[in-house]
């Protein structure tokens, strides 16, 4: 198994690409992350907003009887 020149230079080469689409990915799983999250807390905004639409709504009626 000699390691010519030749060879470490694909060595190196295949290792940076794979260094470069891990990366990538990671960088990728960040802003989903961010993106999910995102959504996520505006999810919560409108089901708070919807609740306290429902317990006015429940308070007008209670009150009208």
């Amino acid at each position: 198994m000699g390691d010519s020149p030749r060879e470490s230079s694909i060595v190196g080469g295949e290792v940076s690409k794979l260094v470069e689409q891990a990366k990538e990915l990671q960088e990728a799983a960040a802003a989903l992350i961010s993106r999910t999250s995102s959504e996520e807390d505006a999810l919560r905004q409108r089901v708070a907003t919807l609740d306290s639409r429902m317990k006015s709504f429940r308070s007008s009626v209670n009150t009208d009887k």
